[in-house]
Parts: structure tokens; sequence; C-alpha cells
């Protein structure tokens, strides 16, 4: 897209130089000769424009799924631990229609994060089997996104 929008750039600024020439020629009256160039130099600064935006947000998808990734990580670590008001403001954070009923969680998740829940529970890391800690919030608390206990 950039490509297509540098070449059209360099289309727009050769016709301008192409017109000042035929104008120093005296080709073109004054009032043509501006007209004209009025109407080059809005197409070269919508160009230069988009090229900008596209530039300052052509990037920003990476930045944004590497700190989802991390940000998921780190929901991942919060179900193991132990610190409540963290998971609380995490799930202020991604969910919607957060409801507790008999000990159990369900939350209705925004999007990325609804991608998360709709894989499945989020477990811990290592279970009671194998020696790890479980903490009151993975043992009593399931995150669907799939279904709300108050039709």
């Amino acid at each position: 897209m950039i490509r297509g929008l540098k070449a059209e750039l360099s289309a727009v600024k050769s016709k301008i130089n192409k017109l000042t020439d035929a104008y120093l020629e005296n080709v073109f009256e004054t009032e043509e000769f501006q007209e004209k160039k009025n109407d080059l130099m809005r197409k070269k600064k919508d160009i230069e424009e988009k090229i900008d935006d596209f530039r300052l947000k052509g990037d920003r998808w990476f930045e944004l799924t590497k700190k989802w990734i991390l940000d998921a990580n780190q929901a991942q670590n919060m179900a193991c631990g132990e610190n409540f008001a963290e998971m609380q403001n995490f799930l202020e954070k991604v969910g919607l229609n957060r409801k507790i009923k008999d000990r159990r969680l369900t939350v209705e998740f925004k999007p990325p994060w609804n991608f998360i829940a709709n894989r499945g529970e989020i477990r811990p890391k290592q279970s009671p089997a194998e020696g790890g800690a479980v903490s009151n919030f993975t043992e009593y608390t399931v995150m669907r996104a799939r279904r709300d206990l108050n039709p």
C-alpha cells in the first residue's frame, strides 16, 4: 500500500514540476496555473497525510499483539497466585457482565480476550496432584464466555 502511495506522490510531484515549467515558458496564464497547481498541491498533501498515517499506525498492530500476549501470560500467572485485587482489576479490564453464583464466576470477555476464553478454562500451570498450590480463585472459579447464568 505504501509503495502505491509513494508512486502516486511521485507522479503528482512530477506533474507539479511540469506545470511549473510550462508556466515559466508562458504556456499558462497566472490564474489557470494557480488553479491547476492548487489542485495538485491538495492531492499531494492528501497523499502525504495517508503515508504519515500509515507509518504511524502500520506497526501498531505488532505492538498491540505483543502486549496482548504478555498480558495473557500475566493472566495465567495470576490464576496461579493469591493476589485477588490484581485478579479483580484484570477482569474489570478484559471482561464484561461478571457474575458470581454458587462460588463460580462467569465472565463475558471483550475481544481479543474472548479468543482465549473460548479455548476453555484458565487453569493453573501445575495441578495440586503435581505439587502445585491452587488458590481459591482457580479452585472455585471458571472463566467462560459461552453462556450466562442469568439468561
